[in-house]
């Protein structure tokens, strides 16, 4: 399934809605359309790349490779693998989020992802096929939104 740009981003705002940092925000969408996989097409994907997306290192969990890292690097794998096995016409709807999690106690970045059958979900690459959240989960101060 596709999604217009425009499509997306009002999804994105009806879930967001006073979520966004008073002091700075920005949101913004690399593509017109994107591919909105299954949730359990994503979890294949992870599955299949959990050893490449969440490598543990001695440099996992300290500034050398932290949540950013971990975001940044799921978000260019998808775009690998896109390219390369899954040859959907436009890119996965997968982006990176910087703001307030549930599961941790400072301000973190994760990973968005659209699906076709379960809406938006957060996804925190360094935790595997046990990284899925609700989206509810995004307590919000969102400063940072890139698809």
């Amino acid at each position: 399934m596709y999604i217009q740009k425009e499509e997306l981003r009002k999804l994105i705002l009806e879930n967001t809605k006073g979520k966004w940092s008073a002091k700075s925000s920005f949101m913004t969408f690399s593509d017109n359309n994107f591919y909105l996989p299954s949730y359990e097409e994503f979890c294949n994907y992870i599955r299949a790349n959990e050893s490449v997306l969440a490598p543990k290192t001695e440099l996992s969990k300290t500034e050398g490779f932290d949540c950013e890292d971990y975001s940044f690097l799921l978000k260019g794998h998808v775009g690998l693998y896109n390219r390369e096995v899954a040859k959907k016409e436009h890119s996965w709807a997968v982006g990176i989020i910087w703001a307030n999690f549930s599961w941790i106690e400072k301000f973190h970045a994760a990973n968005l992802l659209a699906t076709s059958d379960k809406g938006l979900m957060l996804f925190e690459p360094q935790y595997g096929v046990n990284g899925f959240y609700q989206f509810t989960k995004c307590f919000g101060q969102i400063c940072l939104l890139i698809v």
